[in-house]
């Protein structure tokens, strides 16, 4: 009995099974807050009208693409750096650097909405003008996240995710009750961003600083970011391109549905997300002050496993259950669908996972896989897309090929595994 009690005392102290415990806890709730989301705005919008909400929103993740790229460098750097004053500087710096950004992407996309609106035929196109001020927004609000991140304060990250969430969620029930659609939901979104990133700006006023000194060096962040970029884009298409191009190819109805199936089948990939969030900095510092890593690896691996498996399973096996959950009814066709869907999220996961290593270790170069993987699932749901299921499953043997790739690099390398320098 007194051998558990210090096995468990041991666990807690544990920076990994602590942090992973909190994000996993924590990022889950997140997410169950946006199958709420997606489903409230399923039950209530309809078939067509969701598909078009799906839509835009994996425009924000495809957007999200330059953001990640930014994340990324940000969570590294601030891990590797251990004097208060140059965290200070280089935080202070990140958050000019995010506002420049998402300003400029914030225009862009300004400009080509009117083009998006007619490409995703969407029936309230004004609804789309609300994007460009949601991603200026969400940029400077992912990089706060990214420097909590990278300092290890995974609470005040929940934290964070959680304010959105729950207001995105009330908001939404509110303005689409009063007949504001699709507009309403997406005003749902802003207003969530906005507060949470208030509340990050209060968590990090001992960081972010109004006066900056010296400008860092770019040479660094644009060298690592640039990989870091390719691998963002690679994996943001591959959860995203799909539901755009089933969109363009396919009826309302069927996007619809096909919307539905993967908003919910895309939980045996966020699901284990957390553990890769809480590997990547505990990595990164390790391996810049060249300490072991092999046990943070083989636990994040066995934990994205354990997950990914297990969302799967529940939904092979229980999968009007699940639907009847999500919409409120259950559609013959998402019965056979689900499972498919999930165990292509699946098999993201892992392969997300070990990139996510491989850049942590600076092995910038294995990046180049996910952009393969990416393109090739592009270009084959493009020219071969005869029903929804054959593109789940183009997407499932694209990503099990990426998975299985990046293992036996992994294994044929095995050095790493044992780094004691």
């Amino acid at each position: 009995m007194k051998t558990l009690i210090n096995y468990f005392k041991a666990s807690f102290k544990n920076p990994l099974l602590m942090g992973s415990f909190v994000m996993v806890v924590g990022t889950n709730l997140y997410s169950t807050g946006q199958f709420l989301y997606h489903s409230i705005a399923l039950r209530v919008l309809g078939e067509a009208y969701y598909g078009d909400l799906a839509a835009i929103i994996s425009l924000l993740g495809i957007v999200g693409i330059f953001q990640l790229a930014f994340n990324l460098t940000i969570v590294k750097f601030v891990a590797g750096h251990n004097r208060k004053e140059e965290l200070q500087n280089f935080s202070s710096w990140i958050n000019w650097w995010s506002i420049l950004i998402g300003l400029g992407m914030g225009l862009v996309l300004l400009s080509m909405s009117p083009l998006l609106a007619a490409f995703l035929k969407l029936h309230q196109p004004s609804s789309i003008y609300l994007l460009p001020v949601i991603v200026v927004l969400g940029t400077v609000l992912s990089a706060n996240r990214s420097i909590l991140q990278g300092l290890l304060r995974f609470n005040q990250l929940v934290a964070s995710l959680m304010s959105e969430m729950l207001l995105k969620i009330m908001l939404t029930i509110v303005l689409v009750w009063l007949s504001y659609a699709i507009f309403g939901a997406m005003v749902a979104l802003l207003v969530g961003v906005l507060v949470s990133y208030g509340i990050t700006r209060v968590f990090l006023k001992d960081v972010i600083v109004r006066k900056r000194g010296e400008r860092p060096s770019i040479a660094p962040l644009i060298m690592f970011s640039l990989p870091v970029f390719i691998q963002g884009a690679a994996l943001t298409s591959m959860y995203s391109a799909d539901i755009l191009l089933v969109k363009h190819f396919f009826s309302a109805y069927e996007s619809g549905v096909y919307a539905s199936v993967a908003a919910l089948g895309r939980i045996a990939f966020f699901v284990s997300t957390p553990i890769s969030a809480v590997m990547f900095p505990m990595i990164s510092r390790r391996h810049a002050e060249s300490q072991p890593y092999k046990d943070i690896l083989l636990l994040s691996i066995l934990g994205t496993f354990i997950l990914a498996a297990a969302t799967v399973l529940a939904f092979r096996f229980s999968p009007q259950i699940f639907l009847a959950l999500f919409s409120g009814h259950v559609l013959k066709e998402s019965v056979g669908l689900l499972w498919w869907f999930s165990a292509f999220a699946g098999f993201l996961s892992v392969a997300s996972l070990l990139v996510q290593f491989y850049l942590s270790v600076g092995k910038v170069k294995m990046t180049w896989f996910f952009a393969i993987a990416a393109l090739g699932q592009a270009i084959a749901i493009w020219f071969i897309h005869p029903d929804l299921l054959r593109v789940i499953q183009i997407s499932l043997v694209v990503t099990a090929l990426l998975a299985f790739s990046l293992s036996l690099y992994l294994l044929y390398h095995q050095r790493w595994l044992y780094h004691k320098r």
